[in-house]
């Protein structure tokens, strides 16, 4: 009967013993699920945090879009006066266009579709780097048909062409109307009501589309227009101005007549200008 009582006792203790060390290991168990959910939580807010972050930041670049000008026109009824240099995102383009724009000249609000005055820019190229543009806003450039597209493209634009021959004379030729169309028409530029001291060298070439010398879209059937004169441009049955042309000095030899930075009714076909300017901006009706 003792034997049986002592068997009892130990069984009792180690029992216990049992029981307090699965309680002990149960009560560690606890407070290292404790810990990870305070953990879990912990990251859980940080992750909340985080999102509503972006969810602002996003709010914020939706609304700066939604308020960025959509032409420089825009930019100058906003009296902004830091550099010429602005994003502007017209209607239908994906992405905003990064311009120069002119504030002050013939009323300001004009984007800069063409610049060139020093030769520092090559301008012998095809389509691709016709489409996208090339050259940079602080120094020469072709701003790309795609983005002269979106600026065109959809509302009523004017055009201003600037031009300088080597004696420092200035003329200009302006367009009520000028349009250019999307790669799927060939970019056909549509250009009428010309005024100013340059002489009308562009609207014999109203709705012709832009070839290039791989890419043949004049109505001249003898030969490409472009590999003719050597040169991406809007042509027709050929031309009467070539603003993309090379960039030389004044009178050139006959072999480089037609294939130069020229304006036929300012200075002549055989005259290389200094400086070529192309602006455009959407027209304000009027009624006269």
């Amino acid at each position: 009967m003792k034997q049986f009582e002592y068997f009892q006792e130990n069984f009792n203790a180690k029992l216990k013993t049992l029981e307090a060390a699965n309680t002990l290991q149960l009560e560690r168990l606890m407070h290292q699920l404790e810990a990870l959910n305070s953990t879990n939580n912990l990251k859980l807010e940080q992750l909340v945090y985080r999102l509503k972050i972006l969810d602002a930041k996003n709010d914020v670049e939706q609304q700066t879009e939604a308020n960025m000008p959509r032409s420089c026109r825009e930019v100058k009824e906003r009296v902004y006066d830091v550099p010429t240099t602005h994003l502007i995102q017209p209607d239908f383009a994906a992405d905003p266009i990064k311009v120069l724009c002119e504030l002050k000249k013939r009323g300001g609000g004009w984007a800069y579709i063409l610049n060139r005055f020093d030769g520092s820019q090559n301008f012998d190229f095809d389509l691709e780097e016709y489409k996208q543009g090339f050259g940079n806003l602080s120094s020469e450039f072709w701003l790309g048909l795609d983005n002269i597209h979106y600026l065109t493209g959809y509302e009523i634009s004017e055009l201003l062409v600037e031009l300088v021959d080597w004696n420092g004379t200035s003329v200009f030729a302006h367009y009520d109307v000028f349009r250019v169309g999307s790669g799927h028409e060939g970019y056909l530029m549509t250009v009428s009501g010309y005024k100013g001291t340059a002489g009308d060298s562009l609207s014999n070439n109203n709705y012709s589309k832009f070839s290039t010398k791989t890419i043949d879209l004049d109505i001249w059937s003898l030969e490409s227009c472009a590999q003719k004169h050597g040169a991406s441009w809007w042509y027709k049955n050929c031309l009467k101005s070539l603003l993309t042309g090379k960039y030389l000095k004044g009178d050139v030899p006959l072999e480089q007549i037609n294939k130069i930075m020229y304006w036929d009714t300012f200075r002549g076909a055989q005259y290389s200008l200094k400086e070529a300017r192309m602006m455009v901006r959407p027209r304000i009706e009027r009624n006269d």
